[in-house]
């Protein structure tokens, strides 16, 4: 048996020739936009796993465990930018621009950046999962 919200999608699927899965991933996003809005922030990489038959959903949290190393570094450069920025302000000068890629080496460099959104460092996730 249906619910009244799955015929409803049907429905509308139907009539505007969308695709089931098409409508159920833009409700997905829709929830998990909703969701960082009101509940969470914008770092977070939310999931969500709708259920059109209940109409209830599953939201997730989704990182990529990583070394603490890429995470050290990330916050290593993070405190070196901080730092030239300040002493550019106290010199009155303008702060210095983000080093830039030449052209041609970005598709070369293999080298993973630290994403907050999507990564979380391993000391961090043992302590937020102890038998991860």
């Amino acid at each position: 048996m249906s619910s009244e919200l799955a015929m409803a999608v049907k429905q509308i699927c139907d009539e505007k020739g969308i695709p089931m899965d098409s409508v159920i991933e833009t409700i997905e996003a829709a929830l998990a936009a909703a969701f960082r809005k009101d509940f969470g922030n914008r770092l977070q990489n939310i999931k969500v796993h709708f259920n059109l038959e209940s109409g209830g959903f599953d939201v997730y949290d989704i990182k990529t465990v990583v070394t603490d190393e890429l995470a050290e570094e990330a916050e290593r450069k993070k405190e070196e930018a901080a730092a030239a920025a300040e002493a550019a302000e106290a010199a009155g000068t303008p702060p210095p621009a983000p080093a830039e890629i030449p052209q041609g080496e970005d598709e070369e460099d293999d080298t993973p950046k630290y994403n907050t959104k999507t990564m979380i460092p391993l000391t961090e996730a043992k302590e937020k999962f102890p038998d991860i």
